[in-house]
């Protein structure tokens, strides 16, 4: 059922897969799937959010900075490294959903027998394989929701935090004839 290439890189792994007849594994691979759509539109909404939240709060820093009213911050570099890392680590989970979504999607989509790259080791047994995939989707897309959940509420409050400290500031020095932005 499965044979194994190592690359320079990695290792991939082939599958043949077979068309799916059986009523409840299709009902359960296309849950799988529709977890998986969701958990990209929600790691999309993550990404824009923070982006445009730290975008947000470093043009009124940058702002302030012009005016002389804040140096740059020691810490500044440190932010801009964690944010970078935060918005490509949900890259990286959205690249994953990508490869696992099109793997079942091929797998929905089957007519006939054929052969599939992977990126891990597959049961022997197609029905044990496809089980073991869709188990897989739901279970990981569970897990990493709530995990990014948490680190998205995180980052989602300090920048909230940020922006509005930073407004402040901006009110308190902005000139007179300036318009005072909102929060």
């Amino acid at each position: 059922m499965q044979n194994q290439t190592k690359t320079d890189l990695d290792q991939t792994y082939t599958v043949v897969i077979k068309p799916i007849n059986d009523i409840n594994q299709q009902k359960a691979l296309q849950e799988a799937l529709d977890r998986i759509e969701t958990m990209k539109q929600t790691l999309d909404y993550f990404h824009k959010t923070i982006l445009t939240g730290y975008q947000e709060a470093t043009t009124i820093l940058v702002a302030l900075q012009k005016a002389g009213v804040l140096r740059d911050e020691p810490e500044r570099q440190q932010t801009d490294k964690s944010v970078a890392t935060y918005l490509e680590l949900l890259d990286a989970i959205k690249a994953e959903m990508l490869r696992e979504q099109s793997t079942l999607e091929t797998m929905k989509e089957a007519k006939q027998e054929q052969t599939i790259e992977i990126g891990e080791p597959a049961a022997e047994n197609f029905d044990d394989f496809v089980t073991q995939k869709i188990k897989n989707a739901k279970v990981q897309t569970k897990k990493i929701e709530s995990s990014l959940r948490v680190s998205f509420s995180r980052y989602h409050h300090w920048i909230n935090q940020t922006v509005t400290r930073l407004t402040q500031i901006y009110n308190l020095h902005a000139t007179p004839h300036a318009t005072k932005r909102t929060q």
